[in-house]
Formats: C-alpha cells, structure tokens, sequence
C-alpha cells in the first residue's frame, strides 16, 4: 500500500544451513486483481454505526457493500448493506458506515459489489458483538516542556486521539486553549508566523481518510498543534467523551 513506483531490493535474513556455497531462495509474486486483503477494525458493537476500512486491490466501481451471516442452515443468511461507503485512492480501498443498532451477533462477511458481475469477498472479517457504544481517549504533550515565565515562548503541542469503544464516535471535537483566553493558539507553524491567531482550536475527532466527524473504533489520530504562552498562564484541553 503506498508504494512508490520505482526499483526495489529484497533482503532475506535468516539461518544459513550447509556449507558456506551460496544457498538459491525462490521469490512468488503474483497479480491481485478485485480482491480484499484486510478489513479494519475487526470488531463492532450492535449499539450504533460503525464504520469499515477495507484494503485490498482494484476496488474501484463499487455500488454496494455489505455483510453477509451465514446462518446455521446454509441456504439462509442474513445481510447489512451499508448505508453510505466511499472509494479511497486507486481502488486500494473502501470505507463503508454501517447500522448495526440491533443487529444479530456473530460473524460477518464482507462483500463488494460492482456493477458488472465482478464481486470481491473477505470470509469471516467482521464479528459484531454485544455493545457498549464508543469511548474517546485523548493524550497531549507539549514540547518544550519548560519555559521562563518573563518571556513569550512558542509551545508545539501534540494531541493523539482515540475512539476505544466499539461503535463510531460521531461530532466530537478538542478544544485547546487557555481557560481566560490569554495565550494564543494556532492550527499550523504558518498560522503562527503569519499571526494568524486564535483564542481557542477546534479539533474535529475523525478519521484522517474517511467521513467528516467520524472516527471508527480503533481509530486513532494525531494533531500537532501551537501555542504561544507567556507569564504563569497555561494551556487547556478538553474533548467531548
């Protein structure tokens, strides 16, 4: 995934068995075509949305995707489409939102459907269980982490983000500030050097490749943040949980 076009070596490490003559190795390689390689994350909770990432190749000219159970008897199955999915890159991946308020326990696959008769298919890579909802955990540093108060002094700060429930965390933000508005704060070092100020951040809790306000479980994001801080007056960050 992300790989740049160009020349590649591959280096083999390993035990040596024999003698010291040059041992032959043999590389596979072979042509993926509409096919699914991974899905992300691999569990959800049946309280709310959640929302899929699944990675693979030539996942282009999507019009459906959904999850299939299989039941017992195996003529049967039951099937979630999802409500909304979005295509992301060249085809090496989709994001889909799915309802799973209510829905039936148990093991999922996943489907993509094109619209020709083309479909491409992950056995067992969902299992959805019994919820609690989402939980959002936030941590932040800030570098440096001394200062002399007699002088202003610009502050890098970082905040990571993380939903660690089972349901999709939804229009949830970080507030970064300063709790009488004293100190300026800025989205980026150009913000800062172009004094393009503000008195608190608004930090949108999402997913960096998929939908506005969003952030699937087990999804994780980093922000880096500045501030500019002067006499005894710190920083603060709150988040909505």
């Amino acid at each position: 995934r992300d790989a740049q076009p160009g020349f590649y070596y591959i280096m083999c490490q390993g035990y040596k068995v024999g003698n010291s003559a040059p041992q032959p190795i043999q590389v596979h390689a072979r042509i993926i075509l509409m096919e699914i390689l991974s899905v992300s994350p691999e569990q959800g909770g049946n309280k709310g949305y959640t929302t899929l990432e699944a990675y693979g190749s030539n996942l282009d000219s999507i019009v459906i995707v959904k999850l299939v159970q299989v039941l017992e008897d195996s003529t049967q199955y039951h099937e979630i489409v999802a409500d909304t999915f979005i295509l992301v890159g060249n085809g090496e991946s989709v994001v889909a939102r799915f309802n799973l308020e209510g829905q039936p326990l148990g093991h999922y696959h996943l489907l993509c459907l094109r619209e020709s008769i083309w479909m491409a298919s992950y056995e067992y890579a969902f299992e959805i269980i019994e919820g609690s909802g989402s939980s959002v955990a936030v941590n932040w540093s800030i570098n440096p982490t001394q200062y002399n108060a007699r002088f202003n002094q610009k502050f890098q700060i970082k905040v990571d983000v993380e939903n660690t429930g089972d349901a999709d965390a939804q229009d949830r933000f970080i507030r970064v500030g300063t709790s009488n508005q004293s100190n300026l704060v800025y989205y980026s070092l150009d913000d800062y050097y172009n004094r393009i100020e503000n008195t608190q951040l608004m930090l949108p809790i999402e997913d960096m490749l998929g939908f506005p306000g969003v952030l699937r479980p087990g999804g994780r994001r980093t922000y880096y943040v500045y501030g500019e801080i002067g006499g005894m007056q710190g920083f603060s960050i709150n988040y909505d949980k």
